[in-house]
């Protein structure tokens, strides 16, 4: 709670955690199993930063996304033609409704970073599509055609009049991308060398992304060399 400065005593627990969708930095939900296969997978909420977990609210869909304590997002696939829909639930995913359906476009989990508290936005088979309005109207922010395999890892979206950020190391190089204050223009500013990428594992690349409200930008690079290391690059905006 104090920015990493100081630590609670971690809490153990029969339970292996593959990712945390959060709301805050107390509330949110995480996908857990048991580390032992005795109990099926199954999706868990905190309401107060892991000292208890409770089982999550049904949602519709593959993901739900915590917003806020009240609302969440569920995205998911229509069938098996590549139509993807979103549904929203402002109840705290106790009740949903469905607000946006995809025709012919594939909705992906990438991890975005939305900091607007009203505006959401999804990854897809076509580009980043954008809310301001939580979810009442959307607008295609960038038109471009992405693969389970392209689609960048983590997308960055400051809010209106700031750059937008995303990984983009699924490329022949891996990269980090960065739009300007319109979003209408996109540069490259962050390309690994040739010599960077023989060292860094080519099952993850470019790993995270951070970018700061003071405007710095750090990313991280997991090394291959069977230890825990990794490259950090940091940069003003």
């Amino acid at each position: 709670s104090d920015g990493g400065l100081t630590w609670d005593d971690p809490r153990y627990r029969e339970e292996l955690f593959s990712y945390a969708y959060m709301a805050d930095s107390s509330y949110g939900i995480v996908y857990a199993r048991n580390s032992d296969y005795t109990e099926l997978s199954r999706f868990l909420l905190t309401e107060d930063g892991f000292t208890t977990l409770q089982p999550s609210p049904e949602f519709p869909l593959s993901r739900a996304m915590p917003r806020t304590r009240s609302l969440w997002y569920a995205v998911g696939w229509n069938g098996s033609h590549g139509d993807s829909i979103l549904c929203r639930s402002t109840d705290g995913g106790n009740t949903w409704e469905l607000i946006l359906s995809m025709d012919q476009t594939f909705a992906f989990t990438t991890e975005l970073e939305v900091w607007e508290e009203d505006a959401y936005a999804l990854a897809t088979s076509k580009g980043i599509l954008y809310s301001s309005d939580r979810g009442e109207s959307w607008e295609h922010i960038l038109e471009t055609d992405w693969t389970y395999k392209t689609c960048p890892v983590k997308i960055v979206i400051q809010g209106r009049d700031k750059p937008i950020w995303f990984i983009d190391d699924n490329s022949d190089a891996y990269r980090i991308v960065r739009s300007d204050a319109s979003w209408q223009s996109w540069d490259t500013v962050l390309v690994l060398s040739d010599a960077e990428r023989a060292i860094v594992a080519s099952y993850l690349g470019i790993s995270d992304l951070c970018v700061t409200a003071d405007g710095n930008v750090y990313s991280f690079a997991l090394l291959d060399t069977g230890y825990y290391s990794c490259l950090l690059y940091t940069s003003p905006s």
